[in-house]
């Protein structure tokens, strides 16, 4: 089967969109699993620039849509 150019250029969008709609759907998940596997950057030098604990897990949702 051959595809046209057409065809995939569709594919590719499509892909692209699913890949968002899975990042954007992990990310939550990234965050509730980052404070129950304790994978927290806690501000407590003055070295941070965050004043808040900020959970270290949100590559996991990027490398699960670009899986």
């Amino acid at each position: 089967m051959i595809l046209t150019a057409h065809e995939i250029q569709i594919a590719a969008v499509l892909c692209l969109l699913l890949a968002a709609l899975v990042s954007f759907a992990l990310t939550p998940v990234s965050r509730l699993l980052a404070g129950k596997l304790g994978l927290i950057d806690a501000p407590d030098d003055d070295r941070r620039m965050h004043t808040e604990p900020v959970p270290c897990f949100g590559g996991f949702a990027i490398a699960a849509a670009f899986t």
